[in-house]
């Protein structure tokens, strides 16, 4: 994703947030721990269900960790 946008620009993205994505207002936003955020070595369905789509335009670091620009 990184190499795309920084290639090409912006690119599309899609995602279903948790519940308490409707209460965002600013700042970075989680869902969950970032201890959660760690991929398990699991067999995932090559599709996911997604209900947002948003433009993905770059992404960054901070003391709090990594996250996208939506």
């Amino acid at each position: 994703m990184m190499q795309e946008i920084k290639k090409n620009g912006p690119i599309v993205v899609s995602f279903e947030p948790h519940f308490d994505f409707m209460y965002y207002n600013g700042g970075i936003y989680h869902s969950v721990e970032p201890s959660e955020w760690i991929q398990k070595n699991e067999v995932k369905p090559s599709w996911e269900k997604v209900d947002h789509s948003v433009l993905c335009y770059g992404w960054g670091e901070n003391e709090d960790g990594k996250f996208w620009l939506l």
